[in-house]
């Protein structure tokens, strides 16, 4: 019970964990970086395989999961947009019995800023298809469309710090005589973002600065080919930082059962990220969605605490993730009400370029709750145990 205790974070509400961490006072100055401009592009493959077969078992049992995760972020100083996919395989077996299981959900849109103001006007579509099996006949699509206002900006502060880092080492070397113009910059950061191996990357950076006549040198020598090597793999890929707000309607389009009523939304989304050091990151997502007609009132909020390191060749993240749903049933005079706890905790490792074994460890728990108000029945709770798991699977970061 206590350990239950000093897990649940579900009460701690989305202000008190934004002002316990900003007042923590950790943060280096070089963090409190204002960009306006960012670009995040991550690819990446999971695999996993499960076999199983008792001494008392006729048949040997075996899974193949796969997934793929893509993330897909540019802000510039008067828009933004966004692609995010995340899309899941999995081939069971058990003797003669066969079956596959697909889940998959994508998210596009776009924002443009008002002026030099931080509000924007928004809009996207979102798709999504869960536990469709072989033998599923609910095979239909859910698709949602948005459109809002909202304000703030998050940017991905990762490789501007990288860039700068290898700038500065340059200067010291000798072998800058000073900052790097803002056109040949950018070519810089697309370059040492790329998920090329390491001296390919430093070999292309020596020709990008070559080719704008900016070098004193026209090659890097060993000790500052070295260095730079050093300073691209202890870098982070990812590092967001800002606060971002939005609020609007939604509409559903289709549901994957063609039987259901399509429901029309007010929505809403606040994200808090902050960079704690070069490696750290913490970030927190709420969402928050109330229907605005069809025969069952539902809210749901979702709050997602993130929490990343970021080392050499090493990457250990855990989230928490708390989601309320209520549903009203105002002609039975009923309310049901579900809440869920979902925790994570992820090590991954680079064996290779691009190539990365990782264990990943995740236990959930989901309470349900039925109130009524009249027809003199009982109210009814169902608290279950936390569900466990333990995979391990093997990554390749396409880019």
């Amino acid at each position: 019970m206590k350990v239950r205790k000093n897990l649940n974070c579900s009460n701690v509400s989305f202000i008190f964990c934004l002002f316990l961490f900003t007042s923590l006072n950790i943060f280096g100055q070089d963090l409190n970086i204002k960009l306006e401009e960012s670009r995040t592009l991550e690819l990446d493959y999971y695999g996993n395989f499960n076999y199983d077969k008792s001494s008392t078992d006729i048949h040997s049992t075996y899974n193949i999961s796969n997934q793929i995760i893509l993330n897909r972020t540019i802000e510039e100083k008067h828009t933004g947009n966004w692609l995010k996919l995340n899309g899941k395989l999995s081939n069971y077996k058990s003797g003669d019995y066969k079956n596959r299981n697909a889940t998959w959900t994508t998210e596009f849109g776009s924002k443009r800023y008002l002026g030099n103001s931080p509000f924007f006007l928004y809009s996207s579509f979102e798709g999504s298809q869960y536990n469709v099996t072989s033998e599923s006949k609910n095979d239909g699509v859910n698709t949602m469309i948005f459109g809002g206002t909202g304000g703030g900006r998050v940017v991905d502060l990762a490789n501007y710090l990288r860039a700068k880092k290898v700038e500065k080492a340059l200067i010291t070397e000798g072998i800058l005589s000073g900052e790097i113009p803002r056109e040949t910059f950018a070519k810089v950061i697309n370059t040492l973002r790329q998920k090329k191996e390491t001296l390919k990357r430093v070999v292309e950076l020596n020709r990008i600065l070559s080719e704008a006549g900016l070098l004193d040198k026209d090659k890097f020598d060993i000790d500052t080919t070295f260095l730079l090597a050093e300073i691209i793999d202890e870098s982070t890929d990812r590092l967001e930082s800002g606060f971002e707000g939005r609020f609007g309607y939604a509409h559903e389009l289709s549901r994957q059962d063609k039987n259901d009523d399509k429901v029309s939304y007010l929505t809403g989304m606040l994200k808090y990220a902050k960079p704690l050091t070069h490696q750290l990151e913490f970030s927190e997502v709420v969402d928050y969605y109330h229907s605005l007609k069809g025969d069952i009132g539902q809210k749901d909020i979702t709050s997602t605490v993130f929490l990343k390191y970021d080392v050499t060749k090493t990457q250990i993240t855990g989230s928490y993730v708390y989601k309320w749903e209520r549903d009203d049933y105002d002609d039975l005079g009923r309310k049901d009400t579900t809440t869920t706890h979902t925790f994570e905790i992820r090590y991954r490792y680079e064996i290779y370029n691009k190539i990365n074994i990782s264990a990943v460890f995740s236990a959930d728990k989901q309470n349900y709750k039925s109130e009524y108000d009249r027809w003199g029945l009982e109210d009814y709770e169902d608290k279950p145990g936390w569900n466990r798991e333990i995979m391990v699977s093997i990554g390749y970061e396409i880019y």
